[in-house]
């Protein structure tokens, strides 16, 4: 492990305590948990990310998170009451340090007057003056675990020859041991080898004494980055029988680390294992992994799979059964390390809507509203560079949930509603797709005023009609706000236009529904992964089509002379099914009119039964949410595994392409966006029944 990799390390695990520090604070600020319950989990994180922090010679997160440090050890130990005024110091004290954290990865900034007033506010709560540095209060104060009186630890650390190269210092833990305590009698000695001496190597033995308040596992987390191949022992010295300073001094630079540890140190290491035991039980379920290293493994997943359909091809044209089953008995296993590395990549999205309950927090604070939050479906899962994305947009659609849905109390109670407003948070699986809502219980969306808003703004024409749907989407246009002022929150009209750009390079759809009076609905349906899919392949005149086939649910063949009437629908069981012709969708030359009765006639009478073999179609139904329809192709293909490739700059204007994938013949596959063809089969009928309409007006 280098340094780099050391720092990031470092960041990771901060951040996650940051989380965890909000998660609680938010849990006691809402009343779901008490402060005496939380405040030892609180604490922890600050500790743990000083700790570390000190480690790498981060001195501006080690002083700020002192301070903060101290005044929740006075809270811990009852000195003072965990106050509102104090919960709220508390919140822009971890925002803070969230920040101090992001400037190590160069996405923040440091605020050196946002740091003075929160530390001269601190400040206010310690008995020491908030000014001190840590080295000079440290010792004097408690920590997670303390006893009650000092205990004297004899503290041995044998470096291990990478220490150097893996970029630790041994004089920052000697530095950041001092503000846990008083050290004496320190002693550095070395292990040199008798040959073989390497200039790069640590060689370094350390022994000190150490009076503390501090426990063993406090002690043991100063050198948590390099037990993995330093040899450390912490034993408190009336446990066992102790050495003489000379002893301790005796470590000598010859034999192996075995020989140069002393009696007592040797007796505590043994002492010490089953701690360590217990310290790494829980670490055992899970393993972090580098995203990056998963990545490149779906991706050679993706390439068997697509060199698996090249061979499938040329196993059709062999006759060798024990060879066809023996392929067929790989395929499979391919397909469960497919499924296998795709799981890996799923995640809860309950992480990111706990992200969402400070925002919510915040805006309603800001805006003097109530807001009572609930989530549900934290559990269900979604691959994690979907969920990585999902945070902005989810976030806009909050803020404008509280600033623009939600009423004011006064207004509320004068609508007979309850004084404070409802949001609640879904999520769920639903054919092969996750739904994602946000639903409130607001004054509902104003279609008039968002239609009168879009006359003025050029958005639409004049007296053009549109439905409650269509009048909803003019929401997500870019600079649109119906915002009687601006404000903070909100009224520049760049929230919504972001989310409706994120939701769609996510391949999903956004639906919105509301009642005025009484809410707003926003769903949000997303595929549930974006790397390797189950398909299949239709093909269109040349080129080869891929459709999702959990979109899918049954393929029909018909004869175009029966789909040759002058409306885009056919009667499928007793249920109107609008469709879509694909050739005619990306514009084929050469296509001609099927919809042209005398065109057809013609072709028949000249080409005869050839021409009627070729008028056979096929008709795909597919279905996203709620919504049906057909797609009309030439043939269907058969089942394929899709590995999406995403498509070029040049072409993601194009509708209809959701991406590409290469096909076992090496050719290159499109795959079909299914609510972009259901919503051009809807939009070919209505236009249908309105060029229909004019036409028996005339006559």
């Amino acid at each position: 492990m280098d340094m780099d990799q050391a720092e990031q390390l470092f960041i990771n695990e901060a951040e996650e305590l940051l989380g965890q520090m909000e998660s609680c604070l938010l849990e006691v600020d809402g009343g779901d948990a008490s402060i005496v319950d939380r405040i030892d989990e609180i604490f922890r994180a600050a500790h743990t990310i000083k700790g570390s922090a000190g480690l790498f010679g981060f001195d501006d997160i080690v002083a700020f998170t002192h301070n903060v440090e101290s005044v929740l050890d006075r809270v811990r130990a009852g000195d003072i009451g965990f106050t509102p005024d104090l919960s709220e110091l508390m919140f822009d004290c971890q925002r803070h340090m969230s920040i101090l954290v992001a400037v190590l990865k160069g996405s923040g900034e440091r605020d050196l007057a946002v740091e003075e007033r929160l530390v001269s506010a601190l400040g206010h709560y310690m008995t020491d003056s908030p000014t001190q540095t840590p080295l000079a209060t440290a010792a004097a104060e408690n920590t997670p675990e303390l006893s009650q009186s000092e205990h004297r630890w004899h503290i041995f650390v044998q470096y291990g020859p990478d220490t150097f190269r893996d970029g630790m210092d041994p004089s920052s833990h000697i530095n950041y041991l001092h503000t846990l305590g008083h050290i004496d009698d320190l002693t550095l000695t070395n292990n040199l080898p008798d040959e073989g001496f390497d200039a790069e190597a640590c060689y370094l033995v350390l022994s000190l004494y150490l009076t503390t308040h501090a426990s063993r596992d406090d002690i043991l987390e100063v050198f948590e980055f390099i037990q993995e191949f330093s040899t450390v022992t912490v034993t408190e010295e009336n446990s066992v029988q102790s050495a003489e300073p000379d002893d301790v001094r005796a470590v000598s630079g010859s034999g192996s680390s075995a020989d140069n540890v002393p009696a007592d140190v040797a007796v505590s290491a043994e002492d010490n294992e089953p701690k360590k035991a217990e310290r790494t039980l829980g670490d055992v379920s899970f393993l972090k992994v580098d995203s990056r290293k998963l990545d490149h493994l779906i991706s050679l997943i993706g390439e068997m799979v697509t060199s698996g359909a090249a061979i499938e091809l040329m196993m059709r044209h062999m006759t060798d059964t024990r060879m066809s089953e023996a392929f067929s008995g790989m395929v499979g296993l391919v397909e469960q390390v497919r499924d296998g590395a795709l799981q890996l990549r799923m995640v809860q999205v309950g992480e990111t809507f706990s992200r969402l309950r400070r925002i919510v927090r915040d805006v309603a604070k800001e805006t003097g509203k109530g807001i009572d939050l609930k989530i549900s479906g934290s559990e269900t899962e979604l691959d994690k560079t979907m969920v990585d994305k999902l945070g902005d947009p989810l976030m806009h659609i909050v803020r404008n949930a509280i600033d623009h849905g939600i009423e004011s109390v006064e207004k509320r109670l004068a609508a007979g509603k309850p004084e404070s407003g409802s949001l609640h948070l879904n999520a769920y699986h639903d054919s092969g797709s996750v739904v994602i809502e946000v639903i409130d219980d607001g004054a509902g969306l104003d279609a008039e005023k968002i239609y009168q808003k879009a006359l003025e703004r050029g958005l639409i024409e004049q007296g053009k009609k549109l439905s409650e749907e269509e009048v909803y989407r003019l929401i997500f246009s870019p600079g649109f706000s119906t915002a009687e002022a601006v404000t903070k929150l909100s009224g520049r009209g760049v929230g919504m236009d972001v989310v409706k750009r994120n939701i769609d390079d996510l391949k999903g759809l956004i639906e919105i529904s509301s009642e005025k009076g009484k809410g707003t609905r926003f769903r949000i349906r997303l595929p549930l992964t974006l790397a390797i899919i189950d398909s299949f392949e239709v093909s269109v005149r040349d080129t080869h089509l891929v459709i999702p086939t959990s979109m899918i649910k049954e393929c029909i063949g018909f004869d175009r002379k029966k789909l040759c009437i002058d409306r885009n629908f056919i009667n499928l069981r007793g249920e109107v099914l609008p469709f879509v012709r694909v050739a005619e969708i990306f514009s084929y030359d050469g296509i001609t009119s099927a919809n042209d009765p005398v065109v057809s006639g013609y072709l028949d009478e000249m080409l005869g039964e050839e021409h009627e073999q070729e008028a056979k179609e096929h008709l795909v139904v597919v279905q996203f949410a709620d919504k049906r329809a057909g797609l009309v192709v030439d043939e269907l293909l058969g089942e394929v595994q899709a590995v999406v490739k995403p498509i070029s700059a040049l072409f993601r204007s194009i509708r209809g392409i959701s991406g590409t994938t290469i096909l076992g013949t090496g050719d290159v596959g499109f795959i079909v966006d299914v609510p972009q063809f259901i919503e051009f089969s809807r939009d070919s009928e209505a236009k249908n029944i309105n060029r229909n309409l004019l036409n028996v007006m005339r006559t």
